[in-house]
């Protein structure tokens, strides 16, 4: 029932009336109210503010005609007990507008706080979607949450979204006191919707390292939103207050949103745009094209099998990435460095060796292409540069060479000028000819070489012609002549020194005689013999050289050569034997016949090789003069002793005497060419 009482009155008189009383409460100052009534009857509602006692008192009435009539009517009297009231506690936002979420649960928490006399009963209404349902509860005096469960059209499980309004309606105490309740309702913002997290698309960039890939957010919920994501197995949690926020990547691999959660709860995330995967643009490479003269000598290192002094020759480079391209380098040679860079608008480049002779060596560093300012490259070039071999001669023959000798112990030298082994190829132009011989002499070691040809026979007399041709060395380059190169040289071959008997069947001489040689070649000449087991060395300018026999002994020529020993030439079986000269001597006979006595008979005695021949005369005197009347030669005795027997007076003599290869006294030059 309500709090209060009615007083309900009837009027006489000419309306409208007007009433008038006091109201006081016990302990308390009185109040003058007054009610307007324009019919002859009405009520007066008595409900105090406050509970206690209180104390009415109608005091006069007016009408249309009279004002004032002061009323002689008993006061009326009423105890008022406090009733029970509800109000919301909290922060009367906080308490008057909620929101549900996926997360949220199928109920609403209303803070309230309940005063009266127990037991106490509330009624409140919820209101939803055209619907509505009243509810009575008990509840407890003091504070209290007031759960109101959500309707199955708006739980968790449906997914929906909409509105739900909660009124509290009345309050009833323990005296059956009801209390309107004028409470505001509470409204209650129903999502249902879970957040959501995708890539506006899925899609793979290719960047440059370093780049920095932006990958736009679409979101759904309400902000800020926690969302993580996973990178190469690892995770990240990030905060994100726009929905179609964008996250930048600057690391290679496949980005995956694996959670999202917004302000109020965890919300699911799509399956087919959840992935941003990011690959970098390759970084350029350089390679060096291998070839036949270049090879691969160790990891990233290469070497050039080398090239000639002056030789143009290049190296192809292969690049990858994006033109144009630029390689930079280091160049070394002989100590010294320099950098250099290779520009290419294309796939490949040329880099020119140098030409120059010695060690070459390029250290390649960093290569530069349209996406990357700067590459690191580890990579190497060898390679040498021989210097063109050349030859000359630094001194010519001097020494005339022997007729048929070999092309042998020349002092003609010639330099070569590269790396050894060399392989010499000259020609050869005998004298007055036009016919040319030509030779090659490999595997040269040093770098002089006296001209020698074993296999060149010395067949004719006259100047040869010696012209170098050409000349390889190790590296296989082809010779450089210099002005200053002599590439001719003049060998003079001259009649070899030759000596011969001016009687060559004549081997056997005799004491006295004279052993005549004939000399050949160019004077002067060197002659070797040996004579009495002695040697000998005489020189000659005469081409007749003569050695008298003085004595008995072996006389052989060993060699005879020309000036300074050249066109030497050992001589064989050239050996004369020098006999003795034979003697006779009359060792026995008669100085005195007379006439009638028998022969005498004389010995003659030979010192010799037999076989002997003598001559002896016989000579008579006529007056104080010997003339000789008879004279008779022996022949062909083979015995050392011969006896002559004779009765003719006379002075016998022996005046010749020969043995097998001497004769005393010897027959005169004259005699022998007569």
């Amino acid at each position: 029932m309500d709090v209060g009482a009615t007083a309900a009155f009837d009027f006489t008189g000419s309306p409208p009336f007007r009433l008038e009383y006091t109201e006081q409460r016990k302990g308390g100052r009185a109040r003058t109210l007054a009610e307007n009534f324009h019919n002859h009857h009405g009520s007066v509602v008595l409900r105090p503010e406050h509970e206690g006692e209180y104390t009415y008192t109608f005091t006069s009435l007016s009408d249309r005609r009279y004002k004032g009539v002061k009323l002689e009517k008993p006061p009326i009297k009423q105890t008022v007990h406090p009733l029970a009231n509800v109000d919301m506690t909290g922060r009367i936002g906080d308490t008057r507008k909620h929101t549900l979420y996926a997360c949220s649960g199928d109920q609403v928490d209303v803070d309230i706080e309940a005063r009266g006399i127990a037991p106490l009963k509330l009624v409140y209404i919820k209101s939803w979607s055209g619907q509505t349902e009243n509810v009575t509860l008990p509840i407890k005096t003091g504070k209290n949450k007031l759960t109101v469960p959500v309707p199955d059209e708006l739980s968790a499980k449906s997914g929906a979204n909409g509105k739900l309004t909660i009124a509290l309606v009345s309050i009833e105490d323990g005296n059956g006191c009801v209390r309107k309740l004028t409470t505001p309702a509470v409204e209650v913002d129903i999502k249902r919707q879970k957040p959501t997290a995708r890539f506006a698309k899925s899609q793979k960039v290719i960047i440059t390292e370093g780049e920095v890939a932006k990958a736009p957010l679409r979101l759904t919920g309400d902000a800020p939103w926690e969302l993580t994501y996973s990178i190469n197995g690892k995770e990240k949690k990030i905060t994100v207050r726009d929905p179609n926020n964008h996250l930048s990547f600057s690391d290679r691999g496949i980005y995956k949103i694996v959670k999202i959660k917004d302000a109020h709860c965890e919300g699911d995330i799509s399956s087919t745009d959840d992935t941003f995967d990011i690959d970098f643009k390759p970084r350029p490479s350089v390679s060096l094209q291998q070839t036949p003269g270049v090879s691969l000598s160790s990891p990233n290192s290469f070497k050039h099998k080398g090239l000639c002094a002056g030789q143009e020759q290049q190296v192809a480079l292969k690049f990858t990435g994006q033109t144009p391209y630029e390689l930079n380098y280091r160049y070394t040679t002989e100590g010294r460095t320099s950098k250099h860079s290779l520009k290419s608008a294309q796939e490949t480049g040329v880099l020119h060796l140098s030409s120059e002779p010695g060690q070459h060596r390029y250290d390649f560093l960093n290569l530069v292409d349209g996406n990357y300012p700067n590459t690191d490259i580890k990579m190497s070039l060898e390679h040498e540069v021989y210097s063109r071999p050349s030859l000359s001669f630094i001194k010519s023959n001097s020494k005339p060479l022997c007729l048929d000798s070999s092309l042998t112990n020349t002092d003609a030298k010639i330099q070569l000028k590269g790396k050894s082994p060399f392989k010499i190829n000259l020609s050869i132009r005998k004298p007055i000819s036009k016919k040319i011989q030509s030779f090659t002499i490999p595997n040269i070691k040093d770098n002089e070489w006296i001209l020698n040809l074993p296999e060149f026979e010395l067949n004719e007399i006259g100047r040869y012609e010696i012209t170098l041709n050409s000349l390889e060395d190790q590296s296989g380059c082809q010779q450089i002549i210099n002005e200053q190169d002599e590439l001719r040289s003049i060998i003079e071959v001259v009649e070899s020194a030759k000596i011969v008997s001016v009687d060559n069947t004549k081997t056997d001489l005799c004491v006295g005689d004279s052993l005549d040689f004939l000399l050949q070649g160019k004077s002067p000449w060197t002659i070797e013999y040996e004579w009495q087991g002695k040697s000998h060395k005489v020189t000659s300018s005469a081409s007749r050289f003569s050695r008298f026999a003085e004595e008995k002994g072996i006389f052989e020529v060993k060699s005879v050569a020309l000036k300074d020993n050249q066109c030497k030439r050992q001589v064989n079986g050239m050996i004369r034997t020098v006999h003795p000269l034979p003697k006779a001597k009359i060792v026995e006979g008669e100085d005195d016949l007379r006439e009638g006595d028998e022969p005498a008979a004389f010995a003659v005695h030979f010192t010799g090789v037999p076989p002997f021949s003598f001559t002896y005369t016989r000579s008579e005197q006529y007056g104080s003069k010997s003339r000789v009347v008879e004279t008779q030669t022996i022949t062909d005795i083979m015995e050392n002793t011969y006896t002559i027997s004779s009765s003719l007076p006379g002075d016998y003599a022996v005046v010749a005497i020969s043995d097998k290869f001497c004769r005393y006294p010897p027959i005169s030059r004259s005699n022998k060419e007569r």
